[in-house]
């Protein structure tokens, strides 16, 4: 059985495992901020969050499926740790990575006991 303490040893190390193969991107959602009268239609702004990140490119030809996504070479995996984004991480639309942009397909929380990470699927807008 696990104990808070197994939890939070699980936690630590994967924060060392993790150390130096981190990146920047930027997460990006959304935020209505008022309603067309006549319209009814949302006015939305772009709400961006810059966190730190393990990324992996697909960039070969085998299949890979990620909760029934078939992930095609130019699609990204990104994980990153669960308590920067806690409260909104299912809340992300787009991320930005190497100066490109990418539509979020999947957003998964993982962990042994409780939640460590958040992990992404996302492919190339187009």
């Amino acid at each position: 059985m696990l104990t808070r303490e197994d939890i939070d040893f699980i936690k630590q190390s994967r924060r060392e495992i993790i150390a130096n193969r981190t990146e920047p991107v930027v997460l990006i959602s959304e935020k209505v901020i008022s309603e067309d009268p006549f319209t009814g239609e949302k006015i939305v702004e772009e709400v961006r969050k810059t966190v730190d990140a393990v990324v992996t490119e697909i960039s070969g030809e085998d299949r890979v499926l990620d909760n029934g996504i078939e992930l095609v070479r130019g699609d990204i995996q990104f994980s990153v740790d669960y308590d920067l984004i806690a409260a909104d991480y299912d809340s992300f639309k787009a991320v930005e990575y190497d100066s490109k942009r990418y539509v979020i397909l999947a957003a998964d929380r993982k962990g042994i006991g409780q939640p460590n990470r958040v992990e992404f699927s996302a492919r190339k807008e187009t």
